[in-house]
């Protein structure tokens, strides 16, 4: 076999495993947004942090995110949902002038209760003075 075609076989497994990738990033997001999108996939989580948190307001949505935002005297706090392959990820994140930033993140199973994940978020939350 001469090395003209390992490149192609190379070039066509390269190609494939992009194509597949893209495929099921594209199928992902096309998933979210027939369930709604983030906001109505998610409402339990979100009705939930947003009655802990008043003060939070979209910041921005996507086809796979949606990320809420809360100015504070202490500094800015950023909560972010970001669904990819199945795993939602949590991440809220404080700008203290004093402190400096502070970020926590949190991976689920994308239909876990979603009860149970607020849970934990708070758990963790809690010593942090933001119930």
């Amino acid at each position: 076999m001469s090395p003209t075609y390992l490149w192609i076989i190379l070039l066509v497994l390269a190609a494939f495993l992009l194509l597949r990738y893209v495929y099921r990033y594209l199928k992902e997001a096309w998933q979210i947004s027939r369930q709604g999108g983030m906001a109505t996939k998610y409402q339990e989580l979100l009705r939930f942090v947003c009655q802990a948190q008043p003060g939070l307001h979209v910041r921005s949505t996507g086809s796979r995110h949606i990320a809420y935002r809360e100015e504070r005297p202490t500094g800015p706090v950023i909560f972010t949902l970001f669904q990819a392959w199945g795993q939602l990820t949590v991440e809220w994140r404080l700008q203290h002038p004093t402190f400096g930033p502070r970020t926590y993140q949190w991976k689920f199973a994308e239909h876990e209760s979603q009860s149970l994940m607020f849970a934990k978020i708070k758990a963790d939350l809690e010593w942090e003075g933001d119930k």
